[in-house]
């Protein structure tokens, strides 16, 4: 199972972190549309929310790009 996931992120810490973020984003992104009495809302606002939600989702998939180009995979 371990090897699995080990390859699954290609070995690569960096893709490991890249595709936490965009999944650190996604659920900024969702969770408060599905409970809208979150901690979230109160929190931010709703433009804080998916400008925190784009950058997450946006560095991830940069970081994951840049990995992957450097690499050759």
């Amino acid at each position: 199972m371990i090897d699995k996931i080990k390859a699954w992120f290609k070995n690569s810490e960096t893709i490991f972190w890249a595709r936490m973020q965009v999944v650190g984003g996604i659920m900024l992104a969702v969770i408060p549309t599905l409970n809208p009495v979150s901690w979230l809302d109160s929190a931010l606002t709703p433009a804080q929310r998916w400008t925190a939600a784009g950058f997450a989702i946006f560095n991830g998939v940069v970081t994951e790009y840049l990995r992957r180009r450097n690499s050759g995979l």
